[in-house]
């Protein structure tokens, strides 16, 4: 499962990232939608890895507190996490503006749990 889910976080990265320089707000907040669901795949992988399990609820920030368990590191990734689920609502939802400051903030926290992922998977 653990390599399954990293896979599938490596792909919607991928996504996320086509389309540079993302000028538009509509570009950023589907790129944005990608890397949100990038980031709770990367999460799942981890924590398949690492602690074993990963969160089933409905309620995505369950993960953030089964992620800050991971160790080392489980506190940043959980941050991370919680950085893309914060833009959740508005880029799969919502109409408002997507800042590109804030996409460029969730595309490095996205990075970093993917690489993460990537990581646990090999392990």
């Amino acid at each position: 499962m653990a390599r399954e889910r990293a896979a599938y976080a490596v792909e919607q990265l991928q996504l996320a990232e086509l389309d540079e320089p993302w000028e538009s707000n509509a570009k950023r907040k589907a790129s944005g939608a990608c890397a949100v669901l990038a980031a709770i795949a990367a999460a799942d992988g981890i924590c398949c890895a690492r602690v074993g399990r990963r969160s089933r609820g409905k309620d995505h920030r369950q993960a953030v507190s089964l992620l800050s368990q991971v160790e080392p590191g489980g506190d940043n990734l959980a941050r991370d996490l919680e950085t893309a689920l914060a833009v959740k609502d508005l880029v799969h939802y919502g109409t408002s503006l997507l800042s590109a400051e804030r996409h460029q903030s969730l595309l490095r926290a996205v990075r970093r749990l993917v690489k993460a992922a990537s990581e646990a998977a090999v392990r």
